[in-house]
């Protein structure tokens, strides 16, 4: 019973602080301009206790100004570096058919610090320009993620729970 307590404990404590690493969600709706600069958007960020790592991604869609044949868009990350400077991520560049909307999804990007800020980049190569909206994900994880602890947590509660009792005479 004892131990049934202690796990219970120490599982509200890990979803008392699961919300650290919920994720930044910041809508993006944005016209891209035509040529090498496109835009930037900057976001700060929310750094949690014991940070690790950060997760950036981008998801949406990508939408034709009227410009009638195949064009694309490129999108890159970057954030400041601790020491000074600026990183970036490799460019993803998504090919953009004309009068629909047509998604992108840059899939989850890490970085293997939490940095303060981070920044998202949009270019294209259409001459008309183009619109941008979907999400732009950015989450500080913590150590230990929340969801391991959660496991291992539930896994020495069940250990302690099925252990065999053991009867004296």
């Amino acid at each position: 019973m004892k131990a049934a307590a202690h796990l219970i404990g120490a599982m509200v404590l890990v979803l008392a602080l699961s919300h650290l690493a919920q994720a930044e969600v910041e809508p993006v709706f944005t016209p891209v301009p035509p040529g090498p600069d496109g835009v930037t958007l900057l976001y700060t960020n929310l750094i949690p206790p014991a940070p690790d790592h950060k997760n950036l991604r981008f998801f949406g869609a990508a939408e034709s100004n009227g410009f009638p044949g195949l064009t694309s868009v490129s999108i890159q990350f970057d954030w400041l570096l601790p020491g000074g400077g600026t990183a970036l991520s490799p460019p993803m560049t998504f090919p953009v058919l004309p009068l629909i909307g047509n998604p992108v999804d840059t899939g989850t990007y890490l970085v293997d610090f939490c940095p303060t800020d981070v920044s998202l980049h949009f270019v294209t190569d259409s001459p008309a320009g183009m619109s941008m909206s979907g999400s732009f994900e950015h989450t500080c994880i913590p150590v230990p993620e929340p969801a391991t602890a959660m496991v291992v947590f539930a896994a020495a509660g069940m250990g302690l729970i099925r252990r065999p009792r053991r009867h004296f005479i």
